[in-house]
């Protein structure tokens, strides 16, 4: 069972007016959510910048590269010109080629034959395949396979 980071925060808050100590805080959230639900080092942190007046339990923005992405952008730029490689896009996006990946699979899209296209099909596709198959073995059933053996007598 997974634990809302918020609502363990809240816990921890709770047991730091308490007047708890952090090695009973995880003992007594352990009980209650599990063994792996906290662990001390992570109490301690939190107990930390509850001592120092500090009682946001909101994530810190995190330093390193920014993750604005222009995915309608990515849209745009697929639609136009879908045999791009993802170096191409990243170049033009201004973003690495990596994030630019996860961002194309998380829209459904699949490389095929050095395009990006979708990776389900739609409805119109099924139809069209279903009735290719169809006219497949319509075609074989019509003409027997014995009458495609040649076969010679050696006499």
């Amino acid at each position: 069972m997974s634990v809302c980071e918020l609502h363990l925060r809240h816990c921890m808050l709770y047991e730091f007016k308490k007047g708890s100590t952090t090695t009973d805080t995880v003992k007594n959230i352990c009980e209650v959510y599990g063994e792996h639900a906290l662990n001390l080092r992570k109490c301690q942190r939190w107990f930390s910048k509850f001592r120092k007046g500090d009682f946001d339990l909101s994530d810190e923005p995190r330093s390193g590269r920014p993750t604005a992405f222009n995915l309608e952008a990515l849209k745009a730029l697929i639609k136009l010109e879908p045999q791009l490689t993802t170096d191409e896009i990243a170049e033009r996006l201004g973003s690495s080629s990596s994030t630019v990946h996860r961002h194309l699979i998380q829209l459904g899209k699949v490389p095929k034959l050095g395009k990006w296209v979708p990776h389900e099909l739609t409805v119109s596709n099924r139809i069209q395949r279903m009735n290719i198959c169809a006219s497949l073995r319509d075609r074989q059933n019509n003409r027997s396979f014995l009458d495609q053996i040649i076969t010679g007598d050696e006499k």
